[in-house]
C-alpha cells in the first residue's frame, strides 16, 4: 500500500513512468540513471515544499532493498524450460536478451493448469506412498499431446524449493 512506502520508494517510483524500461530498477545497467531519477524527484519535492533538505538527504541516501526474489512461480519447472526456449529464439530474431525480461513479450504456451494441478498432485501422493518402502524422495512428470508434442504438464520436483531432494 502507498501509506507503507518510505519517502526514498515513494520518490523511486515516482521517476519511473518518465521511462520505465530505462529506469528498471532490477537492471543493473541502470542503477545510477534510478538512483540520478529518484534524486531529481526528492529535489523537487523539496523546492516544492513538501519535504525538508534534511528529509531529501536522508532519503537519498537510503540504499535500494528489494523484497524476496523467492517469488513462487506457477509449474516452475515449466516456466523456466519456456523461458529459455525463449531466450534462445531471440537471436533469430535480432532481439537483445533485455527483452525477455523487459520487453513486453507475451507469451503464450501450452501448459493446461488443470493438468499440471493434476500432475503435482500425484508425483507428491505416489512419493508419500513409496517414501519409506523404496526410500525415494522425489518424482517427476512430463504430460505430452501425442500429436504435436505440446507438453501439457511438466513436474521435476515434487518440490521446486528444496534442494536436498534429487
Amino acid at each position: 500500500r502507498a501509506a507503507e512506502l518510505s519517502l526514498a520508494e515513494a520518490a523511486l517510483l515516482a521517476g519511473l513512468p518518465q521511462a520505465p524500461a530505462a529506469l528498471n530498477p532490477f537492471d543493473s545497467r541502470a542503477l545510477d540513471a534510478v538512483l540520478a531519477r529518484r534524486r531529481v524527484v526528492l529535489d523537487l519535492m523539496v523546492k516544492n515544499g513538501m519535504i525538508t533538505s534534511a528529509e531529501a538527504e536522508a532519503a537519498a541516501a537510503q540504499p535500494l532493498i528489494f523484497a524476496d526474489p523467492n517469488v513462487r512461480l506457477n509449474a516452475p519447472h515449466f516456466t523456466l524450460y519456456a523461458e529459455q526456449e525463449v531466450r534462445n529464439l531471440l537471436p533469430a530474431l535480432n532481439l537483445p536478451e533485455t527483452y525477455l525480461t523487459f520487453g513486453g513479450l507475451t507469451i503464450y504456451t501450452t501448459l493446461d493448469p488443470r493438468l499440471q494441478a493434476l500432475a503435482e498432485r500425484a508425483a507428491a501422493t505416489q512419493i508419500a506412498q513409496i517414501k519409506a518402502q523404496h526410500n525415494a524422495n522425489n518424482a517427476a512428470v512430463v504430460v505430452l499431446k501425442p500429436a504435436t508434442g505440446e507438453i501439457l504438464a511438466m513436474v521435476g520436483s515434487v518440490d521446486y524449493r528444496d534442494d536436498s531432494i534429487d
